[in-house]
């Protein structure tokens, strides 16, 4: 049976290929391992700053983690001993140089990505500036965190703040407005989450792109992120007794192997925005180089010779 020729069909055929011939799934782990190792690094970090903003502690940080891991209570249990333990150890680390050696090696998981992203991302240039720019983004990624955490847990307190201030100032309907908003507060946390992927897509790998043009691949990849998480938990918890096969280690599986699907579908997602970019290529006058067209070929038959052409 023949499929419909359809641009939905194209763009899988075209992922598919992608996905195979650049070895995503060879980088998703590689980079899978280095994130495990710069978790703790990456954790002390986080709580040094929690500690240090007021109305905030280490166990709601432990809540924020719990809202955006899998609902699983081998997980679950990992990291609450492990935020736990690290609650100790992070006391006066922001004062220290410890701070910036904790940031540098919390960035090798970065550095991992952006090591997968060139490899699927067409105008990829790797160069001098990759360390820096995976430490900015692992400054980025605290910031998110902070943020889903202030959202999260001081939602009602702010809502409630921002109508006292509408009653105050005579501007009640426009503060009212604003805190039904924030009634949704996981909105905001989701957009800035887009935001941060959309920026990594761009400058991450280095190179030049647009933000819109790698706009569609970061909604992608969060909304496939939130549905994969949802359906990852339900089928662990009810069809599969990890822990009576793994024991004591089926929290790190599937912590790693959860790990590795999400950075499978971040690649993807950065895959997804060169559909675009495979149909311009050569189109600027700019000659393709071997990279660009490896990956064109890899979704295309066509895009390759019309890179040619235009040489």
């Amino acid at each position: 049976m023949k499929l419909p020729d359809n641009k939905l069909v194209h763009t899988i055929k075209h992922l598919l290929g992608l996905y195979k011939q650049e070895e995503i799934d060879v980088y998703a782990a590689y980079a899978t391992l280095y994130i495990l190792m710069a978790l703790m690094p990456l954790l002390m970090l986080v709580i040094a700053v929690v500690n240090m903003m007021p109305w905030f502690s280490a166990n709601d940080l432990t809540e924020m983690l719990f809202s955006v891991l899998p609902d699983l209570s081998q997980v679950k249990s990992m990291f609450l001993g492990i935020v736990s333990n690290l609650n100790v150890q992070s006391s006066g680390l922001l004062a220290s140089v410890a701070a910036l050696t904790s940031l540098w090696s919390a960035s090798s998981g970065v550095s991992a990505i952006q090591r997968g992203l060139q490899k699927v991302t067409i105008g990829a240039e790797a160069g001098r500036f990759d360390k820096p720019k995976a430490v900015l983004f692992t400054f980025l990624f605290i910031i998110m965190v902070l943020a889903l955490l202030v959202f999260g847990v001081l939602g009602d307190s702010i809502r409630t703040l921002l109508v006292s201030i509408g009653e105050s100032f005579g501007i009640e309907e426009l503060m009212s407005r604003v805190s039904s908003i924030m009634h949704v507060s996981n909105i905001f946390v989701l957009l800035f989450a887009v935001l941060v992927i959309t920026l990594m897509f761009c400058y991450l790998p280095g190179g030049r792109r647009t933000m819109k043009s790698q706009l569609p691949g970061a909604i992608l990849t969060i909304v496939a992120w939130v549905v994969f998480t949802v359906v990852f938990s339900f089928f662990i918890s009810r069809f599969w007794s990890a822990s009576a096969i793994y024991g004591s280690l089926a929290a790190i599986f599937l912590m790693t192997m959860w790990l590795r699907y999400m950075l499978t579908i971040l690649f993807v997602g950065a895959g997804y925005n060169q559909i675009d970019a495979v149909a311009k290529l050569g189109q600027d006058g700019e000659e393709p180089s071997e990279h660009d067209l490896r990956i064109a070929s890899a979704m295309t038959d066509e895009a390759p010779a019309d890179a040619e052409a235009s040489k």
